[in-house]
């Protein structure tokens, strides 16, 4: 934490590429404010090192039980580094897989301004019900306004009990197995039909616009509880 204190005070942005699962940690004491900016990367790019491009540098870090470090001083190989990052920066739209996955998409939209649901009923937090209460802790900080759109089977269940979530139901006919989160111009779609959740994660400006009008759509004609 004091790396990135001393990083803001001298106003130096960061750009950021990392997993869903670190992003809370990262909003919280890496990437604070309008500081930086931090994006996703696909969930099939894991690796216990950390590269971080800065000027005419490349430096890694390897995060395991012995960790170690190196820097490279050479303009090519920047280069290639860099390009490569540019690569993984612009990209829109990838599949991410795992119940950690998700649970740092909850906790992103849990503090976004505001947060619209399709088909949300509490899939996650019936797996993983302890961090329900989290879950209302970050909304009672952030003040995040979340609409959701859900078949009327679902009523009852503790998610949308949650204090700062608004619900409208529909007919039963509506239950689908995917939910569709749409917050900061970010599209997810989460399946549940296998052992772990399958996440397709969009991030694009125009698809985040369309899903929303099709959100207002369903919250026009869906019923309050």
């Amino acid at each position: 934490e004091a790396y990135h204190d001393a990083r803001v005070a001298r106003g130096v942005r960061v750009l950021l590429l990392t997993n869903p699962a670190s992003l809370p940690f990262i909003r919280k004491h890496s990437i604070p404010d309008q500081s930086g900016e931090v994006r996703l990367l696909p969930w099939d790019i894991q690796t216990p090192v950390q590269i971080n491009i800065y000027k005419d540098k490349v430096a890694l870090f390897s995060v395991t039980e012995n960790p170690t470090a190196f820097v490279i001083q050479n303009k090519e190989v920047v280069e290639s580094y860099r390009q490569y990052f540019e690569q993984l920066w612009k990209q829109e739209a990838f599949v991410l897989r795992g119940f950690d996955v998700v649970w740092g998409f909850i906790q992103e939209y849990a503090q976004a301004k505001e947060t619209l649901l399709i088909g949300a009923r509490g899939i996650y937090f019936d797996h993983h019900p302890e961090h329900l209460p989290l879950f209302q802790e970050l909304l009672d900080r952030s003040g995040t306004r979340i609409r959701i759109v859900v078949e009327r089977a679902a009523k009852g269940n503790p998610f949308l009990a949650v204090r700062g979530v608004e619900t409208r139901f529909l007919p039963d006919w509506f239950k689908t197995p995917t939910v569709t989160m749409i917050y900061n111009d970010t599209v997810n779609v989460s399946q549940w039909t296998e052992a772990e959740p399958i996440v397709l994660h969009i991030r694009n400006k125009n698809v985040y616009d369309s899903y929303v009008k099709q959100f207002e759509l369903l919250w026009k004609a869906a019923k309050p509880g």
